[in-house]
This record gives structure tokens, C-alpha cells and sequence, in this order.
């Protein structure tokens, strides 16, 4: 059985991915920055999943270590185990280049490439 943790859970691929995982019979936390979106995406993967005891959620910045490492203890403490890991969360800037301050680039470079 897949126990995983699926990040940029909420909507399109992510979302796709931990429907997917449950339909399956896995067991799945998903994740995203806004708490708002992250419960509704468990709400609706829940009911897709029966009961909704095998579909978790939690709102997860994934370039802070911290947040991150209580997001993997949380979804072992529920499920037992974590065999599945799905780096699924992305930023993406639509702007030009000279237009990119730095601290956006830093943002866009800490999510998709050096996620904690």
C-alpha cells in the first residue's frame, strides 16, 4: 500500500496524483501554502476516498525545514509509515527577466529546486 506525501497537493497535477494514490487504496497527505485550499482539496479527496481516514492535509511553505520535517512526523504519527515521497510543489514566475527582483528569484529557486 502506498502511505505518501504528495506536496502542491491541492490542485491540478498534485491533486491528480493524490486522487490517483487514493483510488488505488493508498493512503495520502497532501500539501500546499494556502490552509484554505489544503482543506478543501482533503475535503473533496476525502469523500472520493470513502470515510476520509486515509487522506490528510497540512499547509506547508516547502523551503522551511521545520514546517517540512513536523509535515513528515505528522503523516508517520497518522499512517504508521511513508514509503512515497511526490515533489510536486512550483512556483512560477510569469515576467520578464529584468522585472525579477531577487527576492522573487530566491523564491522560485528555493521551491522548485532546493526544497527542504
Amino acid at each position: 500500500m502506498y502511505t505518501a506525501i504528495v506536496t502542491g497537493g491541492t490542485k491540478g497535477i498534485g491533486y491528480g496524483i493524490a486522487e490517483a494514490l487514493l483510488g488505488a487504496g493508498g493512503r495520502v497527505m497532501i500539501t500546499g501554502r494556502d490552509a484554505a485550499g489544503v482543506a478543501d482539496a482533503v475535503a473533496r479527496l476525502g469523500t472520493g476516498a470513502g470515510d476520509g481516514s486515509r487522506v490528510i492535509g497540512r499547509a506547508v511553505d516547502v523551503r522551511d525545514r521545520a514546517a517540512v520535517d513536523a509535515m513528515v512526523a505528522e503523516a508517520v504519527s497518522k499512517f504508521g509509515s511513508l514509503n512515497t515521497l511526490i515533489n510536486n510543489a512550483g512556483v512560477g514566475l510569469f515576467t520578464a527577466v529584468e522585472q525579477t527582483t531577487d527576492d522573487d528569484w530566491s523564491r522560485v529557486i528555493e521551491t522548485n529546486l532546493s526544497t527542504a
